[in-house]
């Protein structure tokens, strides 16, 4: 340790901890970012895999170019040249008939197909509620998004008097599609933030190697130590004890004037002794999704040229959503050949983990054929990927804002030397929420510690 160069170790290498990682580093810290995958998992739900040729996203598959905060990180990073616009449209089956829209803003929203099957007063009333989170969709924060946060998304749907419409062809799909859950168990916020999201991206951007090249460019700037699980982390007035084992070497302490912890809340107890009781309990009950990701790769692009394509329960009932890769940009999966991405229910998941990966395909086929979608996953196949995904994206429940801002705000009055960062802590499994919270972590570590505030 040493005063001009203070050391911090930051535990976890998703969006978060590498952000907050970077941003430390470039006030002028010496950063250690300890992380349990191995290289090709860098990143958490931003990793991308390559395999047959195809560069395979493990999580958020779509970025909006609203997020200036990541757009400067990357640039930052020196990773702008791989940034490539990417197409924005979306579609639903709903009752064997496909709607389309495009998204970016609310009039290209409003003037699609995408809500069609809802009257417009409703509409309208739905999009009002979207707008009061527009201005959180670049945030982490709770106040942002708390609005609907105590009732769940059929409850939010029958105070509202929405029809059944709503709900199967709009707020269930896209609830769905962010959490894999069902709309009872899930805040109403979910299915608000998603179509905020589209509503207010302001287009899609992605890379010719998907998402992973953003939490790939913060690495290649930092120490990064795979392999390494972090058993510990204790906090003294004058320091904090890092422990840590590694398979290759063994037992390892590490003494740093600072960290932040950037990992699933649900580990945090056991990591962090330090917590109150009922920061404790609140972490524990961190329920997340199993996800059971079945990607396709295409010895030629599908007729369908959606980006996004999900339906109704009734239509689709084991499929989530269909993210189809090669029509994101040319240069995305590149060479004349397709890429679709099959993101199972959790329910689903769950029941299906256990089966052969070929047993799995051979399923998510046959339930795309029988709604009649994407034939070429029958006929266009070349290689067939299955991925066991847990923790994937929490499962938020209806809670009381109060009792969130609460947690929050005693959270991070009581840390002294050891910040948390993480888009789950308090808010939803989103891309730039983690980011945002690696900041936020960043600045409180550097205003500690008595530096100059890290670049943002």
């Amino acid at each position: 340790m040493g005063t001009n160069h203070p050391y911090v170790v930051v535990v976890g290498a998703g969006i978060a901890g590498l952000t907050a990682a970077f941003r430390l580093q470039q006030a002028g810290c010496r950063v250690r970012v300890l992380e349990s995958q191995p290289p090709e998992r860098l990143g958490g739900r931003m990793a991308t895999v390559a395999r047959d040729g195809f560069h395979i996203d493990l999580g958020a598959p779509l970025l909006a170019r609203r997020y200036r905060r990541m757009l400067n990180l990357i640039d930052e990073a020196g990773a702008s040249h791989l940034v490539t616009p990417a197409a924005d449209e979306v579609a639903v089956l709903h009752n064997d008939r496909t709607h389309r829209g495009r998204t970016g803003n609310l009039p290209r929203l409003l003037s699609g197909g995408l809500l069609s099957t809802v009257p417009l007063h409703h509409r309208l009333r739905l999009l009002h509620d979207v707008r009061k989170l527009h201005r959180g969709i670049g945030s982490s924060a709770t106040s942002a998004i708390t609005p609907a946060q105590h009732e769940s998304t059929e409850a939010y749907a029958h105070r509202r008097r929405f029809p059944g419409t709503a709900m199967s062809h709009i707020l269930d799909p896209l609830n769905a599609t962010m959490t894999l859950s069902d709309p009872v168990q899930t805040a109403a916020t979910t299915p608000l933030l998603m179509l905020a999201f589209f509503a207010a991206s302001n287009g899609l951007f992605t890379a010719p190697t998907g998402t992973g090249f953003v939490p790939r460019a913060l690495a290649q700037k930092l120490p990064v130590t795979h392999h390494a699980h972090v058993t510990s982390v204790e906090e003294t007035k004058d320091h904090v004890t890092v422990t840590w084992t590694s398979p290759c070497d063994g037992d390892h302490e590490e003494r740093a004037d600072a960290a932040v912890i950037a990992v699933p809340p649900d580990r945090l107890p056991a990591l962090w002794p330090q917590l109150r009781q009922d920061q404790q309990e609140y972490f524990a009950r961190a329920r997340y999704a199993h996800l059971l990701q079945v990607t396709f790769c295409l010895d030629r692009p599908t007729s369908e040229t959606a980006v996004v394509l999900y339906a109704s329960r009734h239509d689709l009932p084991q499929v989530a959503a269909l993210i189809l890769q090669h029509n994101l940009s040319p240069h995305r999966v590149g060479d004349g050949r397709g890429m679709v991405t099959a993101y199972l229910r959790d329910t689903t998941s769950q029941d299906w983990w256990h089966h052969e990966d070929g047993i799995i395909s051979q399923r998510v086929t046959a339930a795309v054929r029988k709604a009649g979608l994407l034939p070429e996953l029958e006929t266009a196949a070349i290689a067939t990927h299955v991925d066991r995904i847990w923790p994937s994206v929490l499962i938020r429940p209806p809670q009381d804002p109060n009792l969130l801002a609460r947690l929050e705000a005693t959270t991070h009055q009581q840390a002294d030397r050891v910040r948390l960062a993480g888009a789950d802590l308090f808010g939803h499994s989103t891309t730039i929420g983690g980011l945002t919270s690696g900041e936020q972590a960043a600045r409180r570590v550097l205003a500690r510690l008595g530096i100059g505030p890290a670049t943002a």
